[in-house]
């Protein structure tokens, strides 16, 4: 039997070659429909489900001082602010947090003197579940922890550290974690089941006196 050409061992080579990229390629394919290159916000919605708290394209303009009410008569205030984590607004009740975690988004000019977070909101509560954590962050930095306790309306305050505040410029991203939310159905069979914590009415960024 004779050797095979130089034409003949050069096509073999190239199919080889070819016949590996392919397999490189699907190989490529495949890892990326497994493990594709998302942003975080959408991976943690649509991939992992680990959150109902797809972020609005919100632009967080703010005036310092003044009160964004959550009630449906002002309903364009907040939108400007509304980043996730929120139902419609109601007449009544302002606007229903849902989910683990609700998102805010506050942008406004610098200023040289101390500030804090003003939250007027009733809480999801009865007499076996008698209170409401609010564990609040901003920029992934915690501040504390504010406490509701009737369903009625309660202003809570808390303070934000300076080197905080100087993003303002940039957007403060306030995010309101609630570990003691429970199923919406539990106000009524009709009512939708994603966890609730807090109703807010408004919300204000003032300087601490």
């Amino acid at each position: 039997m004779s050797a095979p050409s130089p034409t003949g061992r050069a096509r073999r080579a190239t199919l080889w070659t070819l016949s590996g990229l392919l397999l490189a390629l699907e190989a490529a394919v495949v890892a990326l429909a497994l493990m594709p290159r998302v942003e975080p916000d959408y991976r943690a919605y649509y991939i992992d489900a680990e959150t109902d708290c797809w972020p609005r394209a919100s632009t967080g303009d703010y005036t310092l001082g003044s009160e964004i009410s959550f009630l449906r008569e002002q309903a364009d205030e907040a939108a400007a602010i509304k980043v996730c984590g929120w139902f419609y607004p109601d007449a009544d009740d302002g606007t229903w947090s849902h989910g683990a975690y609700s998102r805010l988004r506050f942008r406004f000019p610098p200023v040289a003197t101390p500030l804090s977070l003003a939250i007027t909101a009733g809480a999801m509560v009865n007499a076996a579940h008698p209170r409401q954590r609010v564990d609040v962050s901003i920029d992934g930095t915690a501040i504390g922890t504010i406490e509701f306790s009737t369903r009625d309306a309660e202003t809570r305050s808390i303070a934000i550290p300076d080197a905080v505040a100087a993003k303002s410029g940039e957007g403060l991203e306030v995010r309101f974690d609630y570990p003691d939310a429970r199923p919406g159905t539990e106000m009524g069979a009709n009512e939708d089941p994603r966890p609730r914590a807090i109703r807010l009415e408004a919300v204000a960024i003032e300087t601490a006196e």
